[in-house]
């Protein structure tokens, strides 16, 4: 049966490199505006799984993402990580980059770029897009001449623009983890012989001394190892001046803990952080059980 998959569209974007990098050539893959509306067709079963970006080694956390992944019912079920190679293309093959006065792309892309451009194109401001792919496909079509778009090689030669730099990232082994997205809050059974990771996402009502010190607590009392732990604040959860989600004690926490929630282990832990959130006040999500991939240890 054809399975469907959203992505973060247009076609030829990294996410969509991403998802043919997961799924064998009978997934349908389904282009969609933005990373909210790609986890939301998997929460209303318009598709049946979505592929978005999580975390990149430049830019860090993708909060939209968190965002999703919080205040939607959907689970991860799965990661992939894409080594990024991002290049700069123009409409004029003779364009100086010093006079370039603006460079479309996705925020997230530019900031992986930004000593590059500060050196190569001083006088440009960003126009931030959707994704990359709709930022080059919209270049390509009107042919602005101070204008250049960012994005992967292929949307740059597959639209007609002239490649005029590549591997411009600020690290050379710059790579994006992405998550699969699947339906509902249910976590599927474990595989045996692999290693697992829980996502859990935290959002206290306050901001009380000690707060985090005692969610955390639970993890350490059942020898549970952490794989991560990171907060969010609200000014981060912000696009065009909105919420992405209202923190009313100011942040967003993630934790992520070896094991699969079905583990004794990982169950109990769970069970007595739960408590701690009731206690707390803090509202408890976990985000989904996974066969571990981690960003940090992948290198060109």
């Amino acid at each position: 049966m054809e399975k469907t998959v959203a992505i973060l569209g247009p076609m030829l974007t990294y996410t969509h490199a991403a998802a043919m990098e997961h799924y064998d050539e009978s997934a349908r893959i389904i282009p969609l505006g933005s990373i909210d509306a790609v986890i939301a067709a998997v929460e209303k079963e318009d598709v049946d799984e979505g592929v978005v970006p999580e975390e990149n080694r430049v830019k860090h956390e993708i909060e939209e993402t968190y965002a999703g992944l919080y205040k939607r019912a959907v689970t991860v079920v799965g990661k992939v990580v894409l080594p990024i190679k991002n290049c700069i293309g123009v409409s004029n093959s003779s364009a100086n980059l010093e006079r370039i006065t603006e460079i479309w792309t996705k925020a997230d892309a530019y900031a992986q770029c930004g000593d590059w451009l500060g050196k190569h194109t001083p006088n440009a401001r960003l126009v931030p897009w959707n994704s990359t792919a709709s930022a080059i496909e919209g270049l390509s079509a009107k042919k602005l001449p101070h204008v250049a778009a960012i994005g992967p090689q292929v949307a740059i030669e597959h639209y007609g623009l002239h490649l005029a730099a590549q591997g411009i990232d600020d690290v050379n082994d710059n790579a994006t983890l992405f998550s699969v997205i699947g339906r509902g809050r249910e976590i599927g059974m474990p595989q045996a012989n692999e290693e697992y990771e829980t996502w859990l996402l935290m959002r206290p009502a306050g901001d009380a001394p000690g707060e985090l010190y005692r969610l955390l607590r639970p993890i350490s009392e059942h020898g549970v190892d952490m794989t991560k732990i990171c907060s969010l604040p609200q000014d981060r959860l912000m696009r065009a001046g909105k919420p992405l989600l209202d923190l009313p004690g100011g942040y967003l926490f993630e934790v992520r803990v070896k094991g699969h929630i079905l583990d004794s282990k990982v169950g109990a832990m769970l069970g007595d952080l739960r408590k701690a959130c009731e206690t707390e006040k803090t509202e408890l999500v976990v985000a989904g059980s996974y066969k571990m991939v981690r960003l940090a240890d992948y290198r060109t």
